[in-house]
């Protein structure tokens, strides 16, 4: 009989402790989560598309989360009217922000690899 109390006190105590984990904790962790997002940047007179390791030219206009209008030709129409257009290099993201070429890495940026060019 006294081990049977034992026994239920130590799963009493080990589900208690079982509740007490955080279930943030448990998530499985996502290495480029926060660094790899999908991106349109400029280059040779294009829009192109970065989703999924993969670049395709932009073939239609884009509404882009703010409301902006993104077009295959490198312009951003924003929903003031405002337009911007977009020089080699410069990257648009699906939120729509817009970040001008800072350096000639970016310009002479190789399409197999566009995980690099689409983390801010």
């Amino acid at each position: 009989m006294k081990k049977l109390i034992i026994i239920w006190v130590l799963t009493a105590l080990a589900m208690a402790a079982q509740a007490q984990v955080d279930p943030q904790l448990q998530k499985p962790v996502n290495p480029n989560e926060n660094k790899m997002m999908d991106c349109y940047i400029m280059k040779e007179g294009k829009v192109w598309e970065l989703k999924d390791n993969k670049s395709t030219p932009l073939d239609r206009d884009l509404i882009l989360k703010n409301g902006s209008i993104l077009k295959p030709e490198g312009t951003v129409v924003k929903k003031d009217g405002e337009i911007i257009v977009l020089n080699e290099g410069d990257k648009v993201y699906a939120d729509g922000i817009i970040e001008k070429a800072s350096s000639k890495k970016e310009t002479g940026y190789i399409y197999s690899e566009p995980a690099d060019v689409c983390s801010r």
